[in-house]
């Protein structure tokens, strides 16, 4: 596995211990909930990151 592929699984798909774990925050999702300026900017992501799993698994039908 390549360092940027570690870095990538690392940072948006597994959760940390020292973050949110109970609702399975990654760092990736940590530094934008710590960087957002509002809820609504949070928000607005988590849609754009739903939408964007949607769209891969569609695409892999």
């Amino acid at each position: 596995m390549h360092k940027i592929q570690i870095g990538s699984l690392y940072n948006n798909e597994c959760p940390h211990r020292s973050l949110d774990f109970e609702n399975l925050e990654t760092p990736a999702k940590a530094f934008v909930r710590k960087m957002a300026p509002d809820r609504e900017t949070l928000e607005r992501e988590e849609e754009s990151e739903n939408r964007n799993k949607h769209n891969k698994r569609a695409k892999q039908k």
